[in-house]
């Protein structure tokens, strides 16, 4: 990975810029095996034969397109604030597009469940560069956009009950294992 080194820091408005500069690579490369998986899984289920596969063959192609937004930010090293609003777009719009596959779907409830386990994984994998408070924000955005779909009724394959039983927790996993390499970040910087 390219990083920056300490010469370099001085440079930067910002320690949060530094962090940001720094892990822009690993954030174009997590981003990229993400969306590669969520490719896997639909291949996957046309393979088994899941029935209404062939109804969101779609959905792999959506995932790529979805994913250029925030690739072309981080690539075009665009600043703090647009790269995030482009991570917004590429992982919203990536979970929106799953609960619309889900619809489409005749899943059972864990199978769907599962799949929401990605999405906490997001904030601490795609965006290692920002901030905790950014990635808390996110996470809760990821957490509630579900919810919100299943209570105006647009989320009819959602147990909502499992789901916050299941994701509750792991999101706030998902945040300490981000606060744990913000944390670790700083003292190799500093050593």
């Amino acid at each position: 990975m390219e990083g920056i080194d300490n010469r370099q820091y001085s440079g930067l408005a910002s320690y949060q810029e530094y962090q940001f500069s720094y892990y822009r690579e690993n954030s174009i490369f997590t981003t990229l095996i993400i969306a590669d998986f969520g490719v896997s899984i639909w291949i996957l289920d046309y393979v088994w034969g899941s029935a209404g596969a062939e109804k969101v063959l779609w959905w792999p192609i959506a995932i790529l397109a979805m994913t250029l937004p925030y690739l072309i930010a981080l690539k075009c090293k665009w600043n703090y604030s647009v790269t995030f609003f482009c991570a917004a777009i590429t992982i919203l719009s990536w979970e929106v597009g799953y609960i619309n596959v889900l619809n489409q779907l005749d899943v059972n409830v864990e199978y769907g469940l599962v799949g929401f386990i990605l999405f906490v994984l997001m904030p601490p994998l795609m965006m290692m560069g920002f901030s905790l408070t950014t990635n808390i924000n996110m996470m809760a955005i990821i957490v509630g956009l579900p919810v919100v779909y299943a209570s105006l009724g647009y989320a009819h394959q959602l147990d909502l009950m499992r789901y916050l039983v299941l994701i509750i927790p792991l999101s706030i996993i998902s945040v300490v294992a981000n606060y744990i390499l913000i944390k670790l970040y700083y003292i190799r910087r500093e050593y």
